[in-house]
């Protein structure tokens, strides 16, 4: 049976009551969701429901054309803070579809989840409804500040397009995902609230999807309309859509607020594009100024492609503070990942990311955004770890990579050095005068001295003086052969 034929099996016609005007979906300029991978196995049950597992929130209406998309993800993100045991209440779509600056659209033109994703790595939102309501005739990016928000969400994975396996996966793991559909009033059947599209239209509509029925071959579907129209609030779309699980995104990785104080980064739209080389290494280097030392808490950046691995660098002026393992990624989004406790930065600092082949950038898309790209000085790309440094931004001497910015972000927070303790403790304790505190050197032969990044730059006898300053870890040797480490601040 072809796929017209499942479809008109499955509908008739229309005899639904709810708003109808649902354009406000935009599709991104790159589809980043077009892509396959590998599956091992396939345990998931023939019907699952986020509805039973009390993950969701009763569905709200946008009441006007076009922030379909925001409340998408906002009621995506509360299934997921739901599932992960944090009862926040409702969040609000109104920062997505207000403050999205670097994007050219208003909130009734519409938006999708790169947008999303590109507003919350800036930390912008999300951000509780009773802290900031939606207001459906409201353009102006409302006050606001981080005291409103329950977390951040520095995650989200763009799911596989027509991978019924994935999408699954992903609503069981998260709660819900983010989709788009083509919704159009003839496609849909008020009986059985089921609705089905085969056309060639792109998307108009987001909507997010929160369970499954294989025996009835459907996705359940929360739309934006509220309770009084459909199943609830809820309607259910054939696998059969052209379009149901063109679009998905999953969101995930809570951050606690106390985690960041400031982010670094370019890019405020996010991963735009993708420029792709015939080189195994493409390395790029981004320069961030820290007014003051500050504790380096992760990195942030996109995957472009499907079964990635990357290498992350944190590197200073004299230094390589921090280089981490390959790090493999199955599917492309935004990641973070956390660096190791007490990496501090300082003055000019530099996150070097090493891709295979292709790297993630922002550039302008007419009628899309409108990116403020960084001049040189900044960032650089190098390919296969052997070629010349090449400055990327405004002012590049190679055009191509004079209008884009590196999707990479840096995440800090506050370093306070608190009253100073003794070397008993063995906290973190400040050193005076040149000279180690003599309760670390009693019956201690020689202390080896250690840089944040983990270098051996000292070593020293009891009575001699030290030059090294900053951060460090002092390694005490005894005369019996032990050894004991010491967090320590030397001035």
């Amino acid at each position: 049976m072809t796929r017209h034929l499942l479809c008109v099996l499955f509908l008739t016609m229309l005899t639904c009551t709810a708003n109808a005007n649902s354009n406000g979906y935009i599709s991104h300029p790159s589809n980043f969701n077009n892509y396959t991978i590998s599956h091992t196995r396939n345990t998931l049950p023939e019907r699952f429901d986020s509805r039973e597992q009390s993950w969701l929130l009763d569905p709200r209406s946008q009441q006007i054309t076009g922030p379909c998309w925001a409340f998408a993800v906002a009621d995506a993100v509360q299934a997921y803070f739901y599932k992960s045991g944090f009862e926040e209440g409702y969040l609000s779509p109104e920062i997505l579809t207000n403050c999205h600056d670097g994007f050219v659209f208003t909130k009734s033109q519409g938006g999708n989840s790169y947008i999303a994703t590109a507003c919350f790595s800036r930390l912008i939102g999300p951000a509780y409804e009773d802290a900031v309501p939606y207001s459906p005739l409201s353009t102006e990016c409302p006050a606001h500040s981080v005291d409103d928000y329950p977390a951040y969400v520095l995650g989200a994975i763009i799911l596989p397009k027509n991978d019924t396996i994935a999408i699954k996966q992903a609503i069981y793991d998260h709660g819900s995902v983010t989709a788009a559909i083509y919704f159009a009033n003839p496609y849909y059947n008020g009986d059985d609230y089921s609705y089905c599209y085969t056309g060639t239209e792109k998307p108009n509509h987001g909507i997010s999807i929160v369970g499954w029925d294989d025996t009835e071959r459907k996705f359940i579907v929360k739309n934006t309309y509220g309770t009084n129209s459909y199943d609830e609030g809820y309607f259910y779309v054939s696998y059969d859509d052209v379009n149901i699980i063109s679009e998905c995104f999953a969101f995930e990785k809570r951050v606690e607020k106390s985690a960041i104080d400031t982010v670094y980064g370019y890019d405020k739209t996010g991963m735009i594009s993708k420029y792709t080389y015939a080189y195994k290494t493409v390395s790029t280097i981004t320069r961030f100024e820290a007014p003051e030392k500050q504790i380096l808490n992760s990195v942030g950046f996109y995957i472009p492609n499907p079964n990635m691995k990357i290498v992350i660098g944190v590197l200073s002026a004299e230094e390589i503070i921090y280089q981490s393992d390959s790090l493999p990624y199955t599917y492309p989004g935004f990641y973070t990942f956390d660096l190791p406790e007490n990496t501090f930065v300082e003055n000019d600092f530099y996150v070097a990311i090493d891709y295979p082949y292709s790297i993630p950038v922002e550039n302008a898309v007419e009628n899309y955004n409108d990116p403020v790209i960084k001049p040189i000085g900044y960032q650089y790309i190098q390919f296969n770890n052997v070629s010349a440094w090449y400055d990327v931004g405004v002012g590049s001497q190679t055009p191509s990579l004079s209008n884009i910015n590196f999707c990479t972000k840096a995440y800090t927070r506050k370093f306070t050095v608190e009253t100073p303790k003794e070397a008993a403790t063995e906290d973190l304790y400040v050193v005076l005068e040149g000279r180690i505190n003599p309760n670390i050197w009693k019956d201690a032969n020689n202390i080896e001295i250690y840089s944040n990044a983990g270098k051996l730059v000292e070593i020293i006898k009891k009575d001699t003086e030290y030059t090294y300053s900053g951060f460090c870890v002092l390694v005490v040797h005894y005369n019996d052969g032990t050894t004991k480490s010491v967090k320590a601040i030397l001035k």
